[in-house]
Parts: structure tokens; sequence; C-alpha cells
């Protein structure tokens, strides 16, 4: 039972480095829009809103990673950063919305597939270094309007490294 809990220990600490050395010293109300690209890097995709906002997603996704939205105020200000790709965000899709909708609140799908009837962009929730139990998937109508939301549950197994030095240690 002991090495299963330092095996959860160890986990849970490589998630909060993870989040850290991702967006470490990134603070709202201080950090400056060309500090956060310093930081950041060139974002995936930029909305403007009309107010003078700017709304950046930072997409690392495909790598593995999170999906970042950064909020910048008209005065050059980051207001908030946040990983998007969490249950609480995903509850918030609604049939409706539309494919830019969409994206301002996940990001970047990982994968997409486009179909006579509309198209389905998949994303996985436990990203950034956390184990991937669920996908959520967004089906769009022939005119890119969310039809549905559905998540599907990810058999996680861990890493085969893992395995073999848990079976060194037992």
């Amino acid at each position: 039972m002991r090495p299963i809990l330092l095996t959860v220990i160890c986990v849970a600490l490589c998630v909060l480095t993870a989040c850290q050395e991702e967006t470490g010293g990134i603070k709202p109300g201080q950090t400056t829009l060309p500090q956060l690209l310093t930081r950041m890097g060139q974002p995936t995709m930029v909305w403007s809103d009309s107010d003078g906002t700017l709304q950046l997603e930072f997409s690392h996704v495909l790598e593995g990673g999170g999906n970042y939205m950064a909020q910048v105020s008209a005065g050059g200000v980051v207001v908030s950063l946040q990983q998007v790709l969490t249950d609480s965000v995903a509850d918030g899709l609604q049939a409706g919305m539309s494919q830019d909708q969409v994206r301002r609140r996940l990001g970047r799908p990982a994968s997409m597939e486009a179909g006579a009837e509309g198209d389905v962009w998949h994303w996985p929730l436990g990203a950034d270094g956390r184990p991937v139990v669920w996908q959520v998937d967004a089906h769009f109508g022939a005119r890119g309007i969310l039809l549905e939301v559905q998540r599907k549950h990810q058999s996680v197994l861990p890493h085969p490294e893992v395995l073999a030095d848990h079976a060194a240690h037992s």
C-alpha cells in the first residue's frame, strides 16, 4: 500500500511543478503583455474584443500539455491566465454555441474529424502532466453550431517506467 501512496504523492508534485513551470512568474494585475509573450511564447490564437481587451490562446495540447487562456486588459496588463482543459470549463459548453465560442472556452482541439453532417472536436481533460481520464467531444452540425457534448472515459495505465520502478522497489 505504501508504494502506491508514494506514487500518488510523486504524481501530485509533478503536476504542481508542471503548472508552475508553465505559468510561473505571471501575476495577474502586474504582468504586461510583452512579459506574458516572453514567458508563454507566441499565442496560437488571439481574439480582440470591442472594449480593447484581448483573449490569447496558448495551446500545448498537441504536445501533451494544456490549453491556457489569458485575458489582457486594453492597457496591456494580464487580467487572468488559466488552464482551460478542466471539468468546470467543459461543463460550460452548451448546445447552440458556435465553433468560435467553443474554441474560446477550451482552446485548440487535440484532434478534429470532418464529416458530411458536421465536425467533431476532441480534447483530453487532465492535460499538463495529470493522467488523462476523460475526453470531451464536441459535435457540430453542418453550419458549425454545437449540437452535443459527450465525455468518454479513457483507461489510464501508469507509464512503463513507473511500473518498472514500482516492481524494482517491491
